[in-house]
């Protein structure tokens, strides 16, 4: 997982919009970091990674989005 995660990162400092994507996925799911998810999934979406739009609707939908309150119940 290390090396996977350095193989990630690397290529997330050259704005390989998948792995900012896949990081954000890991720091999501994995980390339960929030705000970092978030970051991530919008530098992904930023560079055209329509997966990255639909992380962070389902982190809208569940309430993690970082400063956000859901405002109705699906």
């Amino acid at each position: 997982m290390t090396l996977a995660m350095e193989v990630l990162e690397k290529a997330a400092k050259k704005n390989h919009r998948e792995s900012l994507n896949t990081i954000g996925w890991y720091a999501l799911e994995i980390e339960k970091n929030y705000s970092r998810a978030a970051d991530y999934f919008h530098r992904s979406y930023d560079l055209g990674n329509k997966d990255a739009a639909y992380n962070l609707a389902h982190m809208y939908l569940q309430g993690y989005y970082p400063n956000s309150t859901i405002d109705r119940v699906i």
